[in-house]
């Protein structure tokens, strides 16, 4: 995002935390196509083709729900329809009406979640750190990947992690929309922490002992063998997307 529209997204945030009802739609007519391609995606990975209405309201139903908690964003980090990616998935599954979550492991990972906000909604990370605190090997994978990439850099790869895990036929492409990247610039970037996780392994003995496993398991033949596979699959799922 370029720094002019940023200063305006910015605007436009703080008028919603301050109270201006009207800002909402400020925010649907100036970053209604990044709310909509947000929504666009998550549909997608749950395999539903949203219409041309259903898609608008939605980006209406993200607005209103980002003015509700506008004060907790700040500037500097993701947008906020990635930043709430969490909330913007709950409101497609609600649309669609048949995406659920068996009760305890919502409740194990809330258990372990950050807390203070009125509402909670598991972002990716929250659910990542929800499971380190019950798995070392997640664990381990965790400290690796935020000792080597930045915020940003670990968000988007436990995302491309969770989109490949749950089948998505492109899930380069999904993760792109949400962060404002290209599918490319996804799969060099998860290239390249692998990469440097394997570079802490060696360099590091100590440490490399500790993150080493995950590491490998990760960055490792077999890791690039699954994503020359998910590349293609992303390549695959979306002509099929564009054929449909």
């Amino acid at each position: 995002m370029d720094p002019e529209r940023e200063q305006e997204l910015v605007a436009v945030m703080e008028q919603l935390a301050s109270g201006d009802g009207a800002a909402v739609f400020r925010l649907v007519e100036r970053f209604g196509d990044e709310l909509g391609r947000a929504v666009a995606a998550v549909g997608r990975s749950r395999g539903a083709r949203l219409r041309a209405e259903d898609r608008d309201a939605l980006v209406i139903d993200v607005a209103l729900d980002l003015r509700a908690r506008a004060s907790s964003w700040r500037p500097g980090g993701a947008p906020p329809w990635v930043w709430a990616r969490g909330r913007v998935a709950n409101l497609v599954d609600a649309h669609i009406g048949q995406w659920t979550a068996p009760v305890d492991e919502v409740d194990d990972v809330r258990e372990h979640a950050p807390t203070g906000g009125a509402s909670w909604t598991a972002s990716t990370i929250d659910v990542v750190e929800a499971l380190a605190h019950r798995q070392p090997a997640v664990a381990l994978l965790y400290e690796g990947v935020r000792r080597v990439a930045s915020d940003r850099d670990v968000t988007v790869y436990f995302d491309l992690l969770v989109e490949r895990g749950g089948g998505n036929l492109a899930p380069a492409a999904t993760v792109a929309v949400l962060h404002d990247l290209t599918p490319a610039a996804v799969r060099q970037q998860h290239k390249r922490v692998r990469a440097r996780l394997l570079a802490l392994a060696a360099a590091e003995e100590r440490e490399g002992h500790r993150v080493g496993s995950a590491a490998e398991r990760l960055a490792g033949r077999g890791a690039d063998e699954r994503a020359q596979r998910d590349d293609e699959g992303d390549v695959d799922g979306v002509e099929r997307v564009r054929e449909g």
